[in-house]
């Protein structure tokens, strides 16, 4: 660009030059004709070529040569203000509040991975299927408290029926309530179980699960509560300490060769009881109960999280229908090596669902408080952070699998599963990158556009499974299932969120949103 300005400047010169000499080379004959207008003659001419000079210097092709040396180092400039926004973006995703979020998950997800190594450690593949039963069953009742509890209040905090503290101690109420029909339930699961005989572990399961799955629960809702709150550090300290007292307490067992999956359950309900507690006792202020907005608040709940919850229920259907159906037709032992091979496939879920725990408030506020393209920027920067990483690390599956799940067990019956592992790790990839348009769309709250690709995908992948089993497959069948579900499933979602996003009605929000802006930027400021 510098050299083109640099040859328009030689050639302009070069026409000065020629001006000047044909002056002079026309001196001799003004001379011999008009002697006394040789003087006038030659300063005229000279004048002349001063103005034309001039005028070729400010003419169109030296302007615009000038133009495009501005506009090249204002596109440089632009580019590298673009850069260095995208890096303080990132940057400031993954600090702060963000970082112990990260954090928190990672404690979590640990935790909950070391417990499974050490249950298949310590036990045998069927004792780790029993565990992994009991711990879909949990997860089953925890789906219903996100959807019908946690998702609801954190989507109305800004909105709320009475004061924030009447709020939340409305949504503490409904905790309270399921704790109640849950342990209702595993005590009718255990009696049903022992009258009829059969499976007797699953009734000692079941016993035990009726005593520890409140306490799981209610852990749940003050890690909830936490993040609704953008407070990562009070979910962080709970974790920590019931953290401790599990690794702790499941060591000493496993140690003392005295370890089963009642017992490992037996465990988790004592290291989630007595930090919660004292959670609950030090966050007291922050609930008021007022009984009168009890059936307002369900009401609420309900309105926005049925669609949510058969979303969930029908997702946590195609994930723990598999180990029931695995259980079922082909034993807890396969139960087990799928159980091992999903452990290796969820290394990743620090990252993926720590970030979740944070990008899906954001994803809710920028939608509320800016407008549809605020919220592609989220979604956008939910795709990189999330699916980037879970890319590279399914490639570390595909080559070093089977040494994942030796170097985990350190036992030959979970050998031959680095296929099984490999699958279930790229439908975790398909998993994240549905997530985004997941979390649009709930923040749009059009749950139910979210309800009806999982119920498509849920039933795809059960009915894939129990094809596949049914000829033969066994664990490899399923995890093809799982895989098959997720894709599905992120499509659906990405259909969903595109569709919505390019419609009228959020066009229209978006150029109201930008009026408001341009009206706003026209009133002078404090």
């Amino acid at each position: 660009m510098i050299a083109t300005f640099a040859n328009e400047t030689a050639g302009l010169c070069g026409r000065l030059l020629k001006v000047i000499l044909s002056t002079l080379g026309e001196r001799a004959t003004c001379s011999a004709r008009y002697p006394r207008r040789r003087p006038q003659a030659l300063r005229s001419k000279l004048s002349n070529a001063v103005k034309t000079v001039e005028l070729a210097i400010t003419s169109h092709q030296a302007f615009a040569t000038l133009s495009e040396c501005s506009l090249y180092f204002l596109r440089e400039l632009k580019a590298r203000k673009a850069m260095k926004h995208l890096r303080d973006k990132i940057l400031g995703t993954v600090s702060g509040s963000h970082f112990l979020a990260l954090l928190d998950q990672a404690v979590i997800s640990g935790l909950a991975f070391v417990t499974v190594i050490m249950v298949g450690r310590w036990t045998n593949p069927a004792e780790l299927g029993l565990y992994a039963i009991g711990f879909s069953i949990l997860l089953s009742f925890l789906t219903v408290q996100w959807t019908l509890i946690s998702i609801p209040y954190m989507t109305q905090s800004r909105s709320p029926l009475g004061t924030p503290a009447e709020h939340a101690g409305g949504a503490l109420v409904q905790c309270g309530l399921l704790l109640m029909l849950t342990t209702s339930v595993f005590a009718l699961a255990a009696l049903g179980l022992a009258v009829n005989g059969t499976k007797p572990e699953l009734a000692a399961l079941a016993w035990t699960l009726a005593g520890v799955a409140p306490f799981v629960l209610l852990r749940e809702f003050c890690r909830s509560f936490s993040f609704a709150h953008l407070q990562p550090g009070r979910a962080l300290g709970l974790d920590i300490a019931v953290a401790a007292i599990q690794l702790g307490t499941l060591s000493w067992l496993g140690w003392t060769g005295k370890l089963s999956s009642n017992a490992a359950y037996a465990v988790i309900g004592v290291a989630c009881a007595l930090p919660t507690i004292l959670w609950l006792y030090l966050a007291r202020a922050d609930f008021v109960i007022r009984i009168g907005f009890l059936p307002a608040t369900m009401k609420r709940s309900w309105t926005l999280g049925k669609w949510m919850f058969g979303y969930h229920l029908s997702s946590a259907l195609q994930l723990y229908f598999s180990y029931w159906l695995l259980a079922w037709l082909a034993g807890t032992k396969a139960t087990g090596l799928f159980a091992a091979s999903m452990s290796v496939a969820t290394l990743t879920n620090p990252l993926v669902l720590g970030l979740g725990n944070i990008l899906i408030p954001r994803a809710i506020l920028a939608f509320k408080d800016g407008s549809i393209t605020r919220l592609w920027r989220e979604v956008a920067l939910d795709l990189l952070l999330r699916a980037a990483p879970v890319g590279v690390f399914c490639l570390v599956v595909v080559f070093a699998g089977e040494d994942l799940l030796h170097l985990f067990y350190h036992s030959n019956d979970y050998m031959g599963q680095g296929l099984t592992a490999t699958i279930l790790t790229f439908s975790v990839l398909a998993f994240v990158i549905g997530c985004p348009a997941h979390n649009a769309l709930i923040s749009m709250e059009h749950s139910r556009e979210v309800f009806r690709a999982e119920l498509l995908a849920s039933t795809l992948a059960v009915a894939l499974a129990w094809l596949l089993l049914a000829r033969g497959w066994g664990v490899l069948g399923v995890a093809y299932a799982q895989l098959a579900g997720h894709v599905a499933r992120a499509t659906g979602w990405w259909i969903g969120f595109l569709v919505l996003a390019a419609s009228d009605k959020f066009a229209k929000t978006e150029a109201n949103s930008s009026s408001e802006i341009k009206g706003s930027a026209s009133v002078p400021g404090c």
